[in-house]
């Protein structure tokens, strides 16, 4: 009787100190609102913000929350979309524990982050977003950001000034010649292009990337991104003409990768920034590893093959003349044609 006396005091005086002490969930250390005013979210809504008033260097912190509907992965594309400042977000369960953070992204449409995330039924998260303005820059800070079902590799967000994307890439072959020009430099906004191409079957070929920049009344930048949007290099801005970088990188056979190009104009000139880049594919002649047969097509008393990597064609050519088949470039045919 006296234990149950002792704890039935307990919980009183408990729920007396509780009528005076109010629940307070985490602030935010700038705008001071708390994780319970979250703003509500839909899945696949796009959300946006620009952090209206730069000038005074503060953070401002916005808290979302959204309610999945099954269990499973689910993406977040979270994107910097303002140059003067820096942003991070950060996803936290329903007990406000912390369980993916971004880091702090500096450069706006390129610097994002794509996330898949393993979320339970009928449960509630929460989005904590923050924009972070330079000291001495006034320039907004801004991001965008969508949670969708399904992995961030079919769900990818980004935003192009000329109606590209990640999403939606401007294809590009090998050895072309490209090149770009900021058509509106007078309004002083970063413009962003996005192109994709795809490597050859040969296995351990390198590939060349040349980009210049080929004005210097403006800066350009460049990043090289894989099949899973992470970026493979970076450069730094390049702000004088002809300026620029070269590098070779192995990528892996017949597989898709991203160029984001990247122009800004110098505030106060409305002179064009502008580049030109090309990728150029150096064949691997030392270990190529072994032919891939790319198709194989049958006739009257004869087919036809084609195959990749050059290296092992010779040795394959060779095998064939040896056995009086007649072979041209990257193609055989047997019998040979008298």
């Amino acid at each position: 009787m006296r234990k149950k006396i002792k704890s039935s005091f307990i919980l009183t005086l408990a729920m007396i100190i509780s009528l005076f002490v109010p629940f307070t969930t985490i602030n935010a250390h700038a705008e001071g609102k708390s994780l319970s005013e979250a703003e509500a979210i839909n899945l696949d809504q796009i959300v946006s913000y620009t952090d209206p008033t730069p000038s005074d260097y503060e953070n401002k912190v916005n808290y979302y929350v959204f309610e999945t509907t099954s269990a499973g992965i689910y993406s977040l594309n979270f994107i910097n979309v303002g140059y003067g400042g820096q942003t991070s977000v950060q996803v936290l369960d329903s007990k406000y524990k912390e369980i993916y953070s971004s880091g702090w992204l500096s450069f706006s449409n390129a610097e994002s982050k794509n996330v898949d995330l393993t979320l339970n039924k009928n449960s509630v998260y929460y989005v904590e977003a923050e924009t972070d303005a330079y000291t001495a820059d006034d320039n907004a800070s801004a991001y965008i950001f969508r949670i969708s079902r399904g992995s961030y590799i079919n769900n990818v967000l980004s935003v192009g000034n000329d109606g590209s994307s990640l999403a939606s890439p401007i294809e590009i072959d090998t050895d072309d010649k490209i090149s770009y020009a900021d058509p509106t430099p007078e309004d002083y906004i970063n413009k962003y292009r996005f192109y994709t191409f795809k490597t050859s079957n040969n296995p351990g070929s390198k590939y060349n990337f040349n980009f210049i920049n080929t004005n210097h009344d403006g800066e350009t930048a460049a990043w090289i991104l894989d099949q899973s949007y992470d970026s493979l290099y970076s450069s730094d801005w390049l702000d004088s003409s002809n300026e620029g970088f070269n590098i070779d990188l192995t990528l892996s056979p017949n597989s898709r990768y991203y160029i984001v190009g990247e122009t800004d104009c110098y505030a106060g000139d409305d002179t064009a920034s502008s580049y030109q880049f090309t990728v150029t594919e150096k064949i691997n002649t030392q270990n190529p590893g072994k032919p891939i047969i790319s198709s194989l097509t049958s006739g009257t008393k004869q087919f036809t093959v084609k195959y990749g990597t050059a290296a092992m064609a010779s040795q394959i050519i060779k095998f064939l003349i040896s056995k009086q088949v007649q072979t041209t470039g990257a193609r055989f045919q047997y019998p040979p044609i008298l």
